[in-house]
């Protein structure tokens, strides 16, 4: 069994460890209880030792080391080595495994707020996206995990989708008419693409590649990261830059282990969580811009004019708000972050 361990320590009291960028002063710690022997966290996830999740992760193990000098080890199981995501989610819930990375379709069961995440043309780019996540809204949104005895961490990654395809460019909804698109097997991401007269179907990404070359599929919705993991620009000479979805993966711990810890743990541990998924994040998008570099060279990547699609989709916005008590105020408080976001 691969086994990653990276040591990292809560000191007894985290004097100054727990407040490093916090803001929270060392006196605010020194009163609450410690450690009282070595604790070992496990990590599962299914991404493979050479992805950025497995990087971010062991570069949040450093951190930690470095800021609590104290006696909890990280282990980190990755490569679905514990299990499929479904049953990473079980272990976590149980108490059985300490925390895991899992995605926003995985975890849509236990969080329906999630969902609203994968609106079409929720975000503009990623500075709306980051706006969004990383206020009091996108905390709300993960609040229900908490009913599934998992306690949210932070957004570990975050993509905006795009559209790539072998029949033409996209530059207007009529052009997906009648497109075989592959997509994720959730209900409001294939009412997105069928909204525009294309014709959506789910499939691993691992199948993507040979369903593509069989002509299984016309096209494909991701992001750029994917599309050049998956080494698609052969297949996919059209590729439309529209970011008409977002998604994101999840650092979920289990309760019973987060009320293991004392407070002062807790928050250690939450704010190099929040910092090192933030850098991560960031890295996703410095290196999408890179490969989208590379692919202006090679593919017909085009940008077009979101207005008629933005105005075609209107009506899921008006569904959603429907089918969801809570829909159209989470909404309206997802466009007012926004718009704080871009204030100057």
């Amino acid at each position: 069994m691969r086994k990653f361990i990276c040591s990292f320590t809560i000191l007894v009291l985290l004097l100054c460890c727990g407040c490093g960028r916090s803001g929270s002063g060392s006196s605010s710690l020194s009163s609450e209880p410690a450690l009282s022997a070595p604790v070992t966290l496990s990590v599962g996830y299914t991404a493979p030792p050479s992805s950025s999740v497995h990087t971010m992760l062991q570069d949040l193990a450093d951190e930690l080391y470095s800021r609590s000098k104290g006696m909890i080890s990280l282990e980190l199981y990755g490569e679905g080595e514990l299990g499929t995501e479904a049953e990473l989610a079980e272990q976590v819930m149980s108490g059985q495994l300490d925390a895991a990375i899992l995605s926003s379709d995985t975890l849509r069961p236990y969080c329906n707020k999630l969902s609203a995440l994968r609106l079409p043309f929720l975000f503009k780019d990623y500075n709306e996206a980051e706006a969004v996540i990383g206020s009091e809204v996108g905390e709300e949104i993960l609040e229900e995990l908490t009913d599934s005895h998992m306690v949210p961490l932070c957004y570990a990654s975050g993509y905006l989708w795009q559209i790539s395809n072998a029949l033409r460019p996209v530059e207007k909804p009529a052009d997906l008419t009648g497109m075989m698109l592959r997509t994720t097997d959730d209900e409001l991401t294939l009412t997105v693409y069928e909204n525009f007269a294309a014709l959506p179907a789910p499939l691993d990404k691992e199948e993507l590649l040979p369903a593509l070359e069989r002509q299984v599929f016309n096209g494909q919705v991701g992001s750029i990261t994917d599309f050049g993991a998956l080494e698609l620009a052969g297949t996919q000479p059209n590729l439309s830059i529209m970011n008409i979805q977002y998604d994101t993966d999840v650092l979920v711990a289990s309760e019973s282990f987060w009320d293991s810890l004392p407070p002062s743990g807790r928050e250690l541990i939450l704010d190099c969580a929040k910092e090192e998924a933030a850098e991560h994040r960031s890295f996703i998008q410095t290196n999408e811009e890179t490969i989208l570099k590379g692919l202006r060279t090679s593919n017909d990547v085009r940008e077009p004019s979101l207005k008629a699609f933005k105005e075609q989709s209107e009506i899921l916005y008006e569904d959603y708000a429907r089918q969801n008590s809570w829909g159209e105020d989470l909404i309206q408080k997802i466009k007012a972050q926004r718009k704080e976001a871009a204030a100057p």
